[in-house]
C-alpha cells in the first residue's frame, strides 16, 4: 500500500512540475508579446489580426506575367516586395506571385500615392482627404482641416501633412505611428515638402520664397520636443526639387543647380554641381541617388550615380533616350533599344532587346516590366520570365 501511495505522490508531483513548466512558457511568451507590443508602435496600431490578415491573405498567386489593370498608367511603386500600380482610376497592389492584394478607387483625379514602412498613403492634392492602408487593410481614413499641398510617409508608419492655413501661408502637422499629433509648425513661406526622421522625433521641411527680389529656397530642421527650429539652410537663387533622409544624421537635397548632403545640424557635408544641366528624373536606394539630367541646347542626357556621402560613383552619356530607370544592386535603364543593365560605375554590362515595355520597377531586387497588356517579371538581363505558382 505504501509503495502505491508513494507512486501516486510522485505522479502528482510530476504533473504539477509539468503544469508549472507549461505555465512558465505561456507567461514567457506573453511577456515577450507585451514587450514587442510596447516597442513596436506600428504593431500596436495595426493590431495582431491585421498583421495576420496581411500575412496569410498576401500568400498565393499563379505567377507572372499577369494582365495589366488597364487605364492610363500614372505611377508604379514598390511596397517591400509587392508591386503597386496607380492608373487614372484605381490603385492596385500585387504580391510577388501576381496575386491582387488591393484594388482602391482613386479619391479624385489629383490622387497621389506614397509607399513606406509596409504602408500605402493616398491623398488628394489640393483636397482634404487621405487614407492609409496596409497590404489588405484600411488603417486610417482622415480629413484635414485645410487643403493638402504635400504629404510624407515615414518608415516607422508616421506621417506628415503640409497644408494651407488661415493665419499663415503654410502649416506642417506631423503624426506618430499611432496617428497622434506629434508636432505642428506654421510658416509665412510656401512649404514645398517634408521629410520625417527615420528614427522618429524630428523632421526637415523645405520652403521657397523671395529675398530682395531673388529666389531663395530653405531647409528647416526640427525636433518634436522643442518648438524652435534646430537649424536653417538657405539656397539662394535655387529651387529645391527633392529631399530625403539618407541616414540618421544625413539628408540629401537636390536643387535645380546642384546636389547637397547636409547633417542634422544643417552643416554641408558634400556638394555636387550639375554644371548647368537640368535634372528631369531621379531614383534613390539606400542613400544612393541615380539622377538623370538633360542639356536642352545640346539635346543630350547625362546619368549620375552618387553614394550617400556625395561621392560620384559613375557618369554616363547614354546613346539612346532614357525612358525609365531603377537602381538597386545594379542600375537598369529603359531605352528605345531595350533594357540596359549597368554596374555601379554606370558602365553598361548587358542590353536586352524588349518591346512594348513602358515602365520598369525594382521591388525587393526583383525587376518588373509594364506593358499596355501585362505586367512581367524580368530576369537580371531584362528578359521576361514565365513564372508559375510553384516558383519560389
Amino acid at each position: 500500500m505504501s509503495n502505491a501511495m508513494d507512486f501516486n505522490k510522485i505522479r502528482k508531483k510530476r504533473k504539477r512540475t509539468q503544469l508549472f513548466k507549461r505555465m512558465g512558457v505561456l507567461l514567457g511568451l506573453a511577456l515577450i508579446l507585451l514587450v514587442l507590443l510596447s516597442l513596436n508602435d506600428m504593431l500596436v496600431q495595426e493590431g495582431a489580426l491585421t498583421r495576420m490578415r496581411d500575412f496569410f491573405g498576401g500568400m498565393g498567386g499563379s505567377g507572372y506575367p499577369i494582365p495589366a489593370p488597364g487605364g492610363v498608367l500614372r505611377e508604379v511603386m514598390a511596397l517591400d516586395g509587392d508591386v503597386a500600380v496607380l492608373n487614372d482610376t484605381n490603385l492596385y497592389l500585387y504580391n510577388k506571385k501576381g496575386k491582387e492584394l488591393l484594388n482602391l478607387q482613386r479619391m479624385s483625379d489629383n490622387t497621389i500615392a506614397l509607399t513606406a514602412g509596409g504602408r500605402i498613403l493616398t491623398y488628394e492634392l489640393g483636397g482634404t482627404r487621405y487614407k492609409i492602408h496596409t497590404r489588405q487593410s484600411l488603417l486610417l481614413e482622415g480629413e484635414h482641416e485645410h487643403p493638402i499641398t504635400a504629404m510624407a510617409l515615414g518608415e516607422r508608419g508616421d506621417y506628415a501633412v503640409v497644408s494651407s492655413s488661415k493665419q499663415y501661408a503654410a502649416q506642417v502637422t506631423a503624426y506618430s505611428p499611432r496617428f497622434e499629433m506629434a508636432f505642428q509648425w506654421s510658416s509665412n513661406e510656401l512649404v514645398t515638402g517634408v521629410a520625417l526622421h527615420p528614427k522618429g522625433g524630428g523632421m526637415a521641411a523645405s520652403s521657397v520664397g523671395a529675398w530682395e527680389g531673388v529666389l531663395r529656397s530653405s531647409i528647416y530642421f526640427f525636433a518634436f520636443n522643442t518648438d524652435k527650429e534646430l537649424a536653417k539652410v538657405d539656397f539662394t537663387d535655387q529651387l529645391i526639387l527633392w529631399m530625403a533622409y539618407l541616414g540618421d544624421n544625413q539628408i540629401g537635397v537636390l536643387t535645380d543647380k546642384s546636389y547637397h548632403i547636409l547633417d542634422g545640424q544643417g552643416n554641408l557635408l558634400a556638394e555636387l554641381s550639375l554644371a548647368g544641366e537640368r535634372p528631369v528624373a531621379l531614383r534613390s536606394n539606400k542613400g544612393e541617388l541615380l539622377l538623370l539630367c538633360e542639356n536642352p541646347e545640346a539635346r543630350s542626357q547625362t546619368l549620375l550615380l552618387v553614394d550617400s556621402k556625395g561621392k560620384e560613383l559613375g557618369r554616363l552619356h547614354p546613346g539612346q533616350k532614357v525612358r525609365d530607370m531603377q537602381v538597386g544592386g545594379s542600375v537598369y535603364l529603359l531605352t528605345d533599344d531595350g533594357i540596359v543593365r549597368c554596374d555601379k560605375t554606370l558602365s553598361p554590362v548587358a542590353t536586352s532587346p524588349i518591346t512594348g515595355v513602358n515602365r520598369i520597377l525594382l521591388a525587393n531586387q526583383v525587376l518588373y516590366g509594364f506593358t499596355a497588356e501585362e505586367i512581367q517579371m524580368l530576369d537580371s538581363h531584362g528578359t521576361a520570365l514565365a513564372q508559375d505558382s510553384s516558383t519560389p
